[in-house]
């Protein structure tokens, strides 16, 4: 998914959760997800970050033997 596609489906989630609520609640559970989605990336990168070099790291002990 395309992060302008993440944006706008977040904005979406956000505007009927809080339809008839003033903007800034609004605008504070909108930060919120994106807050909540952009940790979730980033963790997820860091785990294939490490997933990559422990596999680079069994290639590199299978080619020494």
């Amino acid at each position: 998914m395309k992060a302008d596609q993440i944006i706008e489906a977040i904005k979406e989630v956000a505007h009927k959760q809080y339809e008839g609520e003033p903007a800034v609640n609004r605008l504070a559970y909108h930060v919120g997800l994106l807050e909540s989605h952009l940790r979730n990336y980033i963790q997820t990168d860091l785990i294939a970050k490490e997933h990559i070099k422990e596999l680079k790291n069994q290639l590199i002990a299978k080619d020494s033997e």
